[in-house]
């Protein structure tokens, strides 16, 4: 078992036997659309992360920014510490590198360096995220954009376990 369970806000109901329902913390990533995320209403017990600051102001309430809560939850905020050593600078320096024009984070990738930043815990163990090129779990035929830097991102999961600062489980 573990202490905290954080979940990125995608379909879980098929996949109860495998991975439970229990979500401490979840992580918003917010469409205006919401076709695969939210869908089941997912609900966190103790606190919400968002993907972008600026998602809180264009879904939360006046009284969501008076209590720094969402949907009645705690909202917990990256701070940067880990993302500032490991996420920002790789990203940035392999983009100068290698003169590539685009080039994002994936959502996952970013939720990973998120918990961490956050000062939740000191280490994260992941499931659901696989290096046999399937962006979403729930859908397997999907592939990942192109936008994405993939090799980058696992050489950084990699430096992660390293630091013993995560465990990924594919």
């Amino acid at each position: 078992a573990h202490d905290t369970v954080c979940r990125y806000n995608s379909p879980v109901s098929k996949f109860r036997p495998q991975v439970g329902q229990r979500s401490d913390v979840l992580y918003w990533k917010i469409r205006r659309d919401e076709k695969e995320y939210g869908v089941e209403g997912q609900v966190a017990s103790r606190f919400v992360m968002l993907k972008e600051p600026r998602k809180f102001w264009m879904f939360g309430t006046p009284a969501d920014w008076s209590t720094n809560t969402f949907k009645g939850k705690q909202i917990i905020w990256a701070t940067g510490s880990v993302g500032a050593l490991l996420y920002g600078p790789s990203y940035g320096r392999y983009m100068l590198e290698s003169k590539r024009a685009l080039g994002s984070p994936s959502g996952g990738h970013k939720f990973a360096m998120d918990v961490l930043s956050s000062g939740l815990c000191t280490r994260v163990d992941l499931y659901g995220y696989t290096a046999k090129g399937s962006a979403k779990y729930f859908n397997r035929g999907r592939t990942m954009n192109l936008v994405h830097i993939m090799g980058l991102e696992h050489w950084m999961y990699r430096t992660a376990m390293e630091q013993e600062l995560m465990c990924v489980y594919d």
